[in-house]
């Protein structure tokens, strides 16, 4: 029986991968690297700083970029927004007893500022960042623990997400996966590719969950 939902954020509850791009091309251009866009999706999303200059070739300044990258991601990250559906689809699974959980690659500092300035929250039973575990996605570490949190087994949750990790960690946690496809993320990612993830099943609106849970 489905008691609890985990969602990844950025992509997925919040349409901010552009806030990432844009935080991104601005601290590359600070060393004079220029990257198209699908070029800072390759380089830089889902990677740690310290991979992201090793790859550039400026990894004796990880440091230095990183404070950069942080300063850039603080100014713009005022500008994300949720997705439409994200708010009615929160108070639905709330209406139903589901548990909510945000498991996410984004460090904490972020992640406990965003759900505030996006006002979310108030659903939330737990939240856990890449800072919280040892063993970044798709190792299952992160749902395992917020499970564990919210009191619930991992074979109780559900895992969404918009990426490959998200939905190989949960499977991974023994969970029950849906892949989050929305429109906006097209730019981001090759949905084909996606798809051959094998999640339980696959929605193109927060909507969608509704019927499938």
């Amino acid at each position: 029986m489905l008691k609890c939902i985990l969602f990844d954020f950025d992509g997925t509850l919040a349409n901010s991968l552009p806030m990432y791009l844009k935080a991104y091309d601005l601290t590359l251009r600070k060393y004079g690297i220029i990257l198209k866009e699908k070029q800072i999706v390759d380089t830089c999303f889902g990677k740690t700083e310290e991979t992201i200059c090793r790859s550039i070739g400026i990894q004796e300044k990880s440091n230095e970029f990183t404070d950069i990258y942080f300063s850039n991601v603080r100014s713009i990250m005022k500008t994300v927004k949720l997705f439409a559906e994200t708010i009615p689809t929160l108070a639905l699974l709330r209406e139903r007893g589901l548990k909510i959980g945000i498991a996410t690659f984004a460090y904490r500092w972020y992640i406990d500022e965003i759900v505030k300035l996006v006002k979310i929250n108030g659903y939330l039973d737990s939240i856990l960042g890449f800072d919280d575990v040892r063993k970044p996605k798709p190792d299952p570490e992160i749902i395992i623990r917020s499970c564990r949190n919210i009191g619930v087994k991992t074979n109780e949750a559900l895992v969404v997400g918009d990426t490959t990790n998200d939905i190989l960690m949960g499977n991974n946690a023994g969970s029950k996966t849906a892949l989050f496809l929305p429109e906006d993320n097209k730019r981001f990612y090759n949905f084909s590719i996606l798809k051959k993830v094998e999640p339980t099943f696959i929605i193109n609106k927060l909507s969608e969950l509704e019927e499938n849970i």
